[in-house]
């Protein structure tokens, strides 16, 4: 069974990294999409979506993809570091809490402070 991918940032990247592993894997090798998916005991569409980072793929499954392409399933999996990328962090704008990505808030601090000085120059 083989879902979407939830909409969390972290989940989105951790998928997208293993997909981004596994093409770039399948290519060393010179392996079809197909050829994979033969291999691995799947369908040509479950390795083309898992490449793309588009399905949360059950852990036997990505167990039989790495296999597939001669590695341990933990080669496939993104460091703590890779995904604190993808953390968003919480920060209030006009009263609502949203989620942003880590660098956003320092982005826009960045951005009103230079709009500031450049007013009080103009």
């Amino acid at each position: 069974m083989v879902s979407e991918v939830p909409e969390h940032p972290v989940a989105r990247k951790l998928y997208a990294l293993i997909g981004e592993r596994v093409r770039r894997r399948r290519d060393e090798l010179d392996l079809t999409q197909e050829a994979l998916a033969k291999r691995a005991g799947a369908t040509r569409p479950t390795i083309s979506n898992l490449e793309r980072g588009r399905q949360h793929v059950p852990l036997h499954v990505l167990q039989a993809v790495a296999n597939a392409l001669g590695w341990d399933v933990h080669a496939l999996l993104p460091t703590r570091a890779e995904l604190a990328a993808a953390e968003g962090v919480p920060w209030t704008v006009g009263g609502i809490v949203k989620t942003v990505a880590p660098e956003t808030p320092q982005l826009v601090e960045s951005m009103l402070a230079r709009a500031e000085k450049e007013a009080r120059r103009g």
